[in-house]
């Protein structure tokens, strides 16, 4: 069965994705089990603000995430369909899941969460108001300068489906070149000079 990477800004949507495709896989005669790997499960005794609030607290945080994809990757069956809810911000990070599928023999998909950075402050915002979680506005600022966006040229960003989760669900083109040049990794940028 294959794994499904999920990727995008902080409080873009993806859990809520994770969620839906939870829903919908299980109503699939094939699927018998969905396992959602997140920061929560991964590290929990943190919030997700403590999770990247420091690079050592990244680093600890991408270790646990990989390591239980790892686990959930080597141990599910084939009628298990494991899901990563994170940032997976880092194209080496990626890279590195890509890996760890193609050891176990299994496939992987990248499902890239658009959304606004506008929108997900709003929506950053709300949570902190509400459920006292999401991140500091500073942070959230940081990780989404700091997004490596998917490259479909990318052997690990292959297969990858664009979802728009956008209030309007109408931006798809306009997110992928917002999200690209906010980047500061932005090597599409250098191949147009």
């Amino acid at each position: 069965m294959p794994s499904l990477i999920l990727t995008g800004y902080p409080a873009s949507g993806k859990t809520t994705v994770a969620q839906v495709l939870k829903e919908r896989a299980l109503q699939h005669p094939a699927i018998q089990d969905v396992v959602i790997i997140n920061e929560e499960s991964a590290c929990p005794d943190w919030t997700k603000q403590e999770c990247y609030m420091t690079s050592l607290a990244e680093k600890k945080t991408r270790a646990a995430l990989k390591s239980s994809f790892d686990r959930a990757v080597a141990t599910s069956n084939k009628q298990t369909l494991v899901i990563l809810d994170s940032l997976n911000y880092i194209k080496g990070f990626r890279y590195e899941l890509h890996c760890i599928s193609k050891a176990a023999g299994e496939r992987h998909g990248i499902l890239w969460i658009l959304n606004r950075a506008s929108v997900v402050e709003e929506w950053n915002s709300n949570r902190i108001d509400k459920e006292r979680q999401g991140y500091s506005r500073e942070l959230l600022l940081e990780l989404i300068q700091r997004y490596e966006p998917p490259d479909e040229r990318n052997r690990w960003d292959k297969p990858m489906y664009a979802v728009d989760v956008s209030p309007d669900g109408n931006m798809d083109t306009q997110s992928k070149t917002e999200a690209i040049q906010r980047s500061v990794y932005n090597m599409h940028a250098l191949g147009d000079t």
